[in-house]
């Protein structure tokens, strides 16, 4: 368990510190002698002797131990390139005295320069059932600098909000998770040290172990899940108690995600020190020159080939000077440091084909550097994104510049290429969100007969006849022209547009202010951008059809000032069927919440509507309600044209509700006779199943209304709604009382003509008098007597 207060000192190992202190009174002795001979005052004696005593057990400055030389890779035996020549991950597996497996990991990374003193590297795993590398949900630890000082922690990933530590929101450190606030974390933080621009942090993780109050944390030793990795600043006003992990800039692409399995050897780094501070043991002493070293094992799920192409990072420089000493023809993945570089042809062509099988398995794993061919030649942006959900291989990057002639403005610079023949893409600048009415775009197109094009169109409307070529709703700078489509069917385009935002304040709130707080809006109004995309048909004459595929989301073009030229992730979505949103929202809440419960009124209302009208009141009104809800149950499918959806319980729910209703009216055609023993049983589960769907069924609608962010339904929407229902459960509440008031006058006239039956079997003749026979006669007594 680690406290922060001692994180900021890293630690010698304890028999190491247990040698040193064999020193102390050595010390002693020693310190007391100069006191004696040159009459130096005590108090200053004493410090002297703290200093000297705190350095030879071993608590040394930050920066780390070293218990030998690079003893912070000691004992590791495992390695991997978790991004290339920038990230590594060492470790190994251990077992403590209860059995439980620890990981020991060493993450080491490159930071933007060896000034940086606010930086962190981190390593997680996804929540379960996620379908990618996803943040949200997940657990990583996260451990780095704050200005100079150590610090780590398990961290849990509420959301991608940064930590908000006095709300207890965010990423945050699992002591603030579980509301315990203790500064305790499960993580052991070992030792970390910086070495001009590398940092590494070593700490020890307990596995299969759930983190205390937060169930479903539990790192798995094999690849079961989906692990992510990230890098970023740390705000250099916060503390090592309180870390302020900023929005990272290098993270796992969260497609196809990344499969890791600690319990399985992974050995490709191991006998190497890619970045100079963590010597393995193995790179400590390296195996005889005719020693064959078998194959390593990484198991990361395969990616599809990049149209990004995937280069080395080196820092600034080698953005400028490295692409002419790259060779296209062999497509040669070339390592900054020289000692990497091979003495004969024969060598150097054979490792060149290695490297790139090496590079095609580890293609997941690899945030790309944002490189594009804009008319013949190859441009480097600051970062780049894939619009997995447009088209095919559609990619933008861009770069953020100033306006050396109007300081109020932001010049952006975007490349965007895709895979079209006889296609087209777009990048729209929306005025309202995610709409292409009233919106700029910007549209790639290729065809056989006419060739490529990057035009400005605006649109008005959603039919054909509403997208023009105009200049209209976007200030377009520059358009160059297209180039391609290469042998791959690429082509690639570059435009520049200005954006009316602040180039300084866009810089100052990425690089000193990028906070978000919930509650609080982003720091700049380009942290969350709003684009639409679109991709569609070419006619032979160079006409668009209506697009057959579309997407919208809020894309972080500020980024682009701290991502260090590599590719971030995005939320861009399809974009949703507002008319199939509305008909889904309206016929669900009056098939589902209005006439399903008033199905169930009129069910009870036995004494109140005599039979059949109740029993017809019941059917008609219940089946025409289901009739409405199946339908606002497969429209809500046709929003997002597909089953995924980012609200699953409101889809889950949507599904068990639909089911349980379809059972329901299934099992009036197989109703039992009355009188028998089936009846008997299928009369109570009937009716209570169908309480219990209405139940659920008035459940997600509210969770629809409330529960969906920010598709939550207006309030004069949730506010009539909830008004109807309110007269409906009044009127059921009337209902009940007066079938009470029925049932029991029935029941009082019932007694009352059981007792009537009752007395008249019982009663003495009217007249009260003996019935008795003339013994004379065979007639009454009256029968003798003549008038």
């Amino acid at each position: 368990m680690s406290k922060a207060s001692f994180l900021h000192a890293s630690l010698q190992p304890p028999h190491q510190m247990f040698v040193n202190s064999l020193y102390l009174p050595i010390i002693l002795i020693f310190v007391n002698y100069i006191h004696r001979l040159d009459g130096i005052p005590m108090s200053l004696m004493l410090k002297l002797y703290l200093v000297l005593a705190l350095t030879v057990v071993g608590l040394s400055q930050p920066g780390g131990y070293v218990a030998g030389q690079n003893a912070i890779g000691s004992g590791m035996e495992n390695c991997v390139e978790l991004v290339r020549n920038r990230l590594y991950m060492y470790w190994t597996l251990e077992s403590d005295q209860s059995g439980n497996q620890i990981a020991d990991i060493v993450l080491e990374g490159r930071l933007p320069d060896g000034a940086t003193e606010n930086y962190y590297l981190s390593y997680g795993y996804s929540k379960e059932g996620a379908r990618g590398s996803e943040m949200t949900g997940g657990t990583a630890i996260l451990g780095g600098l704050v200005n100079g000082e150590c610090f780590g922690y398990d961290y849990y990933l509420q959301t991608i909000l940064e930590c908000d530590y006095s709300l207890g929101f965010g990423s945050c450190p699992t002591y603030v998770s579980n509301g315990k606030n203790d500064g305790t974390t499960m993580v052991e933080m070992v030792a970390c040290e910086k070495k001009g621009n590398v940092l590494a942090v070593r700490m020890r993780k307990p596995l299969g172990v759930d983190i205390d109050g937060l169930p479903g944390t539990a790192w798995p030793a094999d690849d079961s899940r989906y692990a992510m990795y990230a890098m970023g600043r740390v705000g250099a006003g916060s503390s090592i108690a309180q870390p302020d992990a900023l929005l990272h800039t290098v993270e796992t692409p969260q497609r196809p995600g990344l499969k890791l399995a600690l319990d399985q050897p992974q050995t490709e780094c191991l006998a190497s020190s890619p970045l100079g501070l963590v010597v393995t043991d193995a790179a400590a002493s390296p195996p005889p020159a005719d020693a064959v070293v078998p194959p390593s094992p990484v198991s990361v799920v395969e990616a599809p080939p990049s149209v990004l192409p995937v280069d080395t990072f080196d820092g600034e420089a080698e953005r400028d000077d490295d692409d002419d000493d790259r060779s296209e023809a062999e497509g040669e993945a070339d390592h900054d440091d020289d000692d990497h570089d091979h003495d004969d042809d024969d060598g150097e062509a054979s490792a060149v084909v290695q490297q790139a099988a090496a590079d095609a398995a580890k293609v997941s794993m690899i945030p790309l550097k944002c490189v594009m061919t804009i008319n013949g030649e190859q441009m480097n942006f600051q970062t780049c994104t894939d619009v997995t959900t447009v088209g095919s291989n559609f990619n933008i990057a861009w770069n953020l510049t100033m306006d050396p002639n109007d300081p109020g403005v932001t010049i952006m610079t975007m490349g965007m290429n895709a895979s079209i023949n006889n296609q087209y893409v777009s990048v729209g600048f929306p005025s309202k969100k995610n709409s292409m009415v009233d919106a700029a775009a910007m549209i790639l197109s290729s065809t056989s007969t006419i060739g490529t094009s990057l035009k400005q169109y605006y649109m008005t409307g959603y039919d054909e006849s509403d997208v023009d070529i105009s200049s209209e709703g976007a200030n377009v700078l520059d358009i160059v022209p297209p180039f391609g489509p290469e042998n791959d069917g690429m082509v690639s385009g570059l435009f520049t547009v200005s954006l009316p935002y602040s180039f300084s304040s866009v810089q100052s709130a990425m690089q000193g202010q990028r906070r978000r707080r919930l509650f609080q809006t982003s720091a700049s109004p380009l942290s969350a951008y709003n684009l639409i995309f679109a991709a569609g048909d070419v006619r032979s004459d160079g006409s668009l059809k209506e697009h057959y595929d579309d997407g919208a989301g809020d894309v972080n073009l500020a980024i682009a000032l701290v991502s260090d030229g590599f590719s971030i992730s995005n939320d861009i979505t399809v974009v949703q069927n507002e008319g199939a949103k509305v008909a889904h929202q309206v016929l669900s809440a009056i098939g589902w919440g209005i006439l399903v419960p008033l199905g169930v009124i009129g069910a009870r209302a036995k004494n109140q509507l005599q039979a059949p009208k109740w029993y017809n009141a019941h059917r008609y009104i219940m089946a025409f309600g289901y009739l409405l809800g199946l339908v606002g149950f497969g429209l809500g499918f046709a929003i997002n044209k597909s089953w995924d959806t980012l609200y699953t319980v409101h889809r889950d729910l949507g599904v068990t509700i639909t089911v349980l209703a379809t059972v329901q009216v299934l099992a009036l055609l197989w109703k039992p006779k009355p009188g028998t023993t089936l009846r008997k049983i299928w009369g109570p589960y009937h009716m209570w199943v169908g309480r219990c769907t209405t139940l659920l069924a008035l459940a997600n609608i509210y969770y629809g209304m409330f529960g969906m962010g920010e598709e939550n339904v207006d309030t004069w929407a949730w506010a009539v709604y909830s008004a109807c229902l309110a007269l409906i459960v009044i009127l059921g509440l009337v209902s009940e009382y007066r079938e009470f008031l029925l049932r029991k006058e029935q029941a009082l006239a019932t007694q009352s003509k059981t007792m009537e039956e009752g007395q008249f079997k019982t009663a003495p003749p009217l007249d009260g008098i003996k019935d008795e026979k003339d013994p004379g006669s065979s007639g009454s007594s009256m029968d003798g007597v003549s008038p």
